[in-house]
């Protein structure tokens, strides 16, 4: 199970604003078979799961055979998917086309391509809820036009994730391509527990039963009417409290490059259902060691508005030493050479809260036993509880995005 670790107490006042009502809904919303309110997301990984829908989908391909999968979409139909894939390195590669940059488009289909001259074959895979995102649908046709021209059978091959009557849903009629019906009331940047990010989980090779087993066990923690150890309502309320005491930055501080993944996604999760109002959290993620030579001095000695989480691992993979040759022998870095790059990360990781300690800064913590699908699982659905529990805090509806309208109506106004 992930450790939280609190070093901050939420202030009394905060603790007063009582969430235990909100607790008893989603217990009620447990209770209920179906997927009929948005909080019913949190349940995805229970009784409300789309495995037993996903096994109908994988079905369909079984036969088929592909070495890789191109995905396009962007932000919450994106990223829950390719922070699952970045941290687990599954068996088959995931080719993301989510940014409209035409350079790096560009790049990607030379690599598609360069796969196909070798005899590798693909599946594409295009998420979007509404079908009406600007950036997704043009990359769905750019890059669906190079898929038609390089794959024989790829009507066969391409797969649409979106709701019923969708742009893209009437397109993938048209042009006669598989369909996977989300529900309508599951949010994208809430979905990677949904039946289209299973899809493409599973499809590359990720244990997602062992990833939906992670969310559905914590969740026991994560309804627990108790400050202490229910770490998303301890997470909220302490974000809450500092926020009102100026610390409304809000640093993931993330000693692990395969999580970094992570960081945009929940980047974007509280951002985006947080920010409405006037109110609001701004979240920005770090990665250690990285970060360290281009954020701490500030962190450490700027203005006081930044609260920390720091995730880490207990185990990495690698336990290689990291100075086999003694290279570093009768110099100054000499200490280095016996110990292993894990005992390394964790030497400096400690060393930074300890400086963040001495510095009388603000965090917490947040432990992975061990990077695999089972514990990230956790992390995400500690991640999108926190975000709720943060919204009704706020009072702010943290599953609509109503500002984001405003450009993509001027997006339309000048196409």
């Amino acid at each position: 199970m992930i450790k939280y670790i609190p070093h901050q107490e939420p202030s009394e006042q905060v603790s007063d604003l009582n969430l235990f009502d909100f607790i008893d809904y989603l217990e009620s919303c447990k209770r209920r078979p179906s997927f009929d309110q948005e909080e019913d997301l949190i349940f995805l990984p229970d009784h409300k799961s789309d495995l037993p829908k996903l096994e109908n989908y994988l079905q369909q391909f079984s036969d088929i055979g592909f070495d890789f999968i191109i995905f396009v979409g962007i932000g919450g139909a994106n990223l829950g998917v390719q922070t699952v894939y970045d941290a687990l390195t599954p068996e088959k590669e995931m080719i993301f086309f989510e940014n409209i940059d035409p350079d790096q488009n560009e790049n990607l289909l030379k690599i598609v391509k360069k796969k196909y001259i070798s005899g590798q074959k693909a599946l594409m895979i295009t998420a979007s809820k509404s079908g009406a995102t600007t950036e997704t649908m043009s990359n769905f046709s750019y890059v669906l036009n190079v898929f038609q021209s390089i794959e024989p059978n790829w009507k066969e091959r391409s797969i649409v994730t979106t709701v019923e009557g969708s742009n893209l849903d009437k397109i993938a009629k048209k042009l006669s391509l598989k369909i996977i019906y989300t529900h309508e009331l599951l949010v994208d940047r809430y979905s990677v527990f949904g039946l289209g990010s299973l899809f493409a989980l599973t499809a590359c090779g990720v244990d997602t039963s062992s990833l939906l087993n992670g969310a559905k066990e914590i969740n026991e923690n994560l309804l627990l009417k108790d400050f202490i150890n229910n770490p998303a309502l301890n997470l909220a309320l302490t974000l809450f409290s500092q926020a009102e005491k100026g610390e409304n930055i809000y640093n993931s501080f993330i000693f692990s490059s395969k999580l970094a993944t992570f960081g945009r996604w929940f980047r974007q999760l509280l951002a985006e259902s947080l920010g409405k109002e006037g109110k609001g959290i701004t979240p920005i993620y770090s990665v250690g060691t990285v970060d360290l030579h281009s954020m701490t001095q500030l962190y450490l000695d700027g203005p006081r508005n930044v609260f920390t989480t720091f995730i880490s691992l207990e185990q990495f993979e690698n336990n290689d030493v990291c100075d086999p040759q003694n290279y570093l022998e009768n110099t100054e870095m000499s200490k280095i050479s016996n110990k292993t790059q894990s005992e390394l990360m964790t030497i400096v990781f400690n060393a930074v809260k300890k400086a963040y300690t001495k510095q009388e800064l603000s965090f917490n913590e947040i432990t992975l036993p061990k990077l695999d699908a089972y514990h990230i699982g956790q992390l995400l659905q500690i991640g999108m509880l926190t975000t709720i529990f943060l919204g009704k805090l706020m009072n702010v509806n943290p599953f609509n995005q109503d500002a984001v309208e405003l450009y993509k109506e001027e997006i339309r106004n000048q196409l």
